[in-house]
């Protein structure tokens, strides 16, 4: 599954079904602003990238521009969490910042890069 998470234009969301599915698949994360394209990922890719599990979401685009982005989240980043809250699933992302980064105005991101763990507030609209 592969979602990106970030504002959609009126004709995609009007393209999605009632469960939030476009037709080409992405769940629907309409709600938030972070500007990443996230992907879960397979213990084998796990172990490729020097991690021992596959934990948490591997960021696979971040928009020019966006709030990521200027946070320095990069492609090829994996996001463990979202305010303390593992994020597995993509919908664990827009769940997280639609109720809680909208109300505080960020996220602060737990990040993997490298094998190097740090954190990063990224700002939400």
């Amino acid at each position: 599954m592969r979602v990106t998470v970030g504002e959609r234009s009126k004709d995609k969301l009007a393209q999605m079904d009632e469960d939030g599915l476009s037709q080409d698949g992405d769940t629907n994360a309409a709600e938030s602003a972070l500007g990443l394209t996230l992907r879960r990922f397979s213990n084998e890719e796990a172990r490729r990238m020097g991690l021992r599990e596959a934990r948490g979401l591997l960021v696979t685009e971040v928009e020019p521009a966006s709030p990521a982005e200027g946070a320095g989240i990069q492609a090829g980043d994996v996001l463990l969490s979202l305010n303390q809250r593992p994020v597995n699933r993509p919908e664990d992302v827009a769940r997280i910042v639609e109720r809680e980064g909208k109300a505080r105005g960020a996220v602060m991101a737990q990040v993997i890069r490298k094998g190097r763990a740090f954190f990063r507030p990224i700002p939400v609209e």
